[in-house]
Parts: C-alpha cells; sequence; structure tokens
C-alpha cells in the first residue's frame, strides 16, 4: 500500500484535500517565528530559510508549488528566515519504525500496520513517563507518515539547551527499554517494551533468533522451547532460565544486542538538536503517500484507516 505519490498526486493533494484548518494551533500561532523547509523532488529540504506572515501565504505556496515534503522549525526565531534570533524550541521525539532493527513482520528498511502499531505503543509509553516522572503537561502528537512525532511545550522546558534536552531522552530511553546491566544486576523493573520485545523475539521462532550472534540454531530452538518459563521468570523481574539456556556472557550479549537494536528507533539527534525541522503536520509524506497529522487520541488512532490520503483510497 506505502507507495511514493506522483507529481500529479501532491497537485490533487494540496488542491482538493489540503485544508488550512487541518494545520495544528501551534503552528498557526507561531507561524512567523518558525523556518519552513521544502523539498521539491524527494531529495531533501534543500529550500529552507522560509518564512509565512499569515497561513493565507502558506496555503497559496503550498496550492501552487505541491511539495514533495514540507517543513517546520521546531524552534522560534526572531527572524527565521535567517534562523536569526532564537527564542525557544520544543522539546521533541521522533519515533520511526522504518528505523526497528528487530522485526518479526516486515523487511527491515520496510513499514508495515504491524510495526507502525509498535512504534505507536513506544510513543504512549514515552508520553506516560514525560508526564507521570516529569510531570510535562503541554504535550502533542502528530503521525510523521512513518512513525510518531511527539512534540511538548511545556515554558521551562522550550528555553533548555541541547545538554538538558540530552539528559532528558536518556532518562526517557532507558525506562522505555531497560539497559542490559540493570537487568543483569536485580533488582531492578524490566520495562514492558524490553520485555515485549524479548516475548515477540523468542515466539516467533527459531529463524529470527539464530540470526543474532552467538546464538545459533541449538540454543534459539531450546530458547523457543522454554518461551513460557522465560515470560514468566520476565514478569518476576528474573532471567534465572534465560541464564541458564544462554549461560552468564551469551545472556549479557544478548541483551546487549537487543538494547542497541531497539533504541534505534528513537532518534536522539532529532531531541538533542535545537535547530531540527519536522515534517509539518497536515503536509503530505510522499515517500509514502501518506498525510502527516496532528492525532487527537493516540490510543484510537490507526494510520491505515485515518491517515490515507483520498487519491489513495481511491485507487484501492
Amino acid at each position: 500500500m506505502l507507495r511514493r505519490a506522483t507529481p500529479e498526486e501532491r497537485k490533487i493533494y494540496y488542491l482538493e484535500e489540503w485544508k488550512p484548518e487541518d494545520l495544528p494551533t501551534f503552528i498557526t500561532d507561531s507561524l512567523e517565528m518558525r523556518e519552513f523547509g521544502f523539498d521539491y523532488d524527494g531529495s531533501g529540504p534543500r529550500d529552507r530559510y522560509n518564512r509565512f506572515t499569515s497561513v493565507a501565504d502558506l496555503e497559496v505556496f503550498l496550492r501552487e508549488r505541491a511539495p514533495f515534503s514540507v517543513y517546520n522549525s521546531i524552534s522560534y526565531y526572531n527572524e527565521p528566515e535567517k534562523r536569526k534570533g532564537w527564542i525557544k524550541a520544543e522539546l521533541v521525539f521522533d519515533i520511526d519504525a522504518k528505523e526497528m532493527a528487530i522485526k518479526t513482520c516486515c523487511l527491515e528498511g520496510q513499514v508495515c500496520e504491524e510495526c507502525l502499531e509498535n512504534a505507536k505503543k513506544i510513543s504512549m509509553e514515552i508520553t506516560g513517563i514525560l508526564r507521570k516522572n516529569l510531570g510535562l503537561k503541554n504535550i502533542f502528537h502528530v503521525y510523521s507518515g512513518r512513525g510518531y512525532h511527539i512534540r511538548v511545550f511545556d515554558d521551562d522546558l522550550m528555553e533548555q539547551g541541547s545538554e538538558v534536552r540530552a539528559e532528558i531522552f536518556e532518562y526517557v530511553r532507558d525506562r522505555v527499554y531497560t539497559p542490559p546491566e540493570l537487568i543483569i544486576n536485580p533488582p531492578s523493573i524490566i520495562s514492558n517494551m524490553m520485555r515485549e520485545t524479548i516475548e515477540k523475539l523468542i515466539s516467533s521462532g527459531t529463524r529470527n533468533l539464530e540470526n543474532i550472534p552467538g546464538i545459533g540454531f541449538k540454543k534459539s530452538r531450546e530458547l523457543y522451547e522454554r518461551k513460557d518459563e522465560i515470560l514468566d521468570d520476565l514478569d518476576s523481574n528474573k532471567i534465572t532460565i534465560l541464564k541458564e539456556v544462554l549461560g552468564e556472557k551469551l545472556t549479557e550479549s544478548f541483551l546487549n544486542y537487543l538494547y542497541k537494536a531497539q533504541i534505534a528507533i528513537l532518534d536522539a539527534k532529532v531531541t538533542v538538536d535545537i535547530k531540527r525541522i519536522l515534517r509539518l503536520p497536515s503536509s503530505l509524506h510522499s515517500t509514502v503517500s501518506m498525510k502527516c497529522m496532528l492525532i487527537k487520541d493516540l490510543k484510537s488512532f490507526s494510520p491505515f484507516r485515518d491517515a490515507v490520503p483520498r487519491f489513495m483510497k481511491e485507487k484501492s
């Protein structure tokens, strides 16, 4: 279903489907302070340092040019057309389903319904940590076309630089996916996402397991056969059975492999970089022909139901 949009389809989208009302208020209320970037052919946002003083001006531009991709800065500037006079920036988490390194659904680098659902679960986990642990409140979710953007607007946080943002990223990451050293040295709580990763992998059969360095066919078969014991163990924050099957050293290596592979879905550079640009909510992700859009209810959101442009529905 996911495919590249043609220039004609992009034109149809911006002329017939795109509406100014689909822009989130967090964009329209700060429009004049944001830098805009455009990609016209799929080679990247080479046209940057653009400023719009009204939604009407942006509307005219999009309808006339029908760009391949549209981006806006997470930062507010006094002079966005020069990227000067930095005021503040959103705190952003980028969860890209394409970057999932361990898959039991589709090929590496591809995106399907199952891995998008997994990306949504991670987004919900991160949001829970931001709200409960860090007390943040002004949080929005955007479907990016191949994943999710979490955009945070709490005032005190927006004024912080890259160092604080890096600390927040590491704090959140290590609660979404428990670091191996904490699993190996109890008592620590194994996170839901880490447990789910292990469960999916050992329940998917031997093929995915035996490709992990050091595992091989014999141990992958034993992991699969003892999966229920291993998962019961994990529920009690134990890895006793895992160590029985793999031994101390290989268990550590296995957990390190899982941790490094899974955290790849979280892009630290996006969170840390205060001059980052993101896909504009309401724009078309032309690589996959999906709408980037503000999500009203993350839990009930379904990209293959809610983010498919009309030109794709009409051809299906």
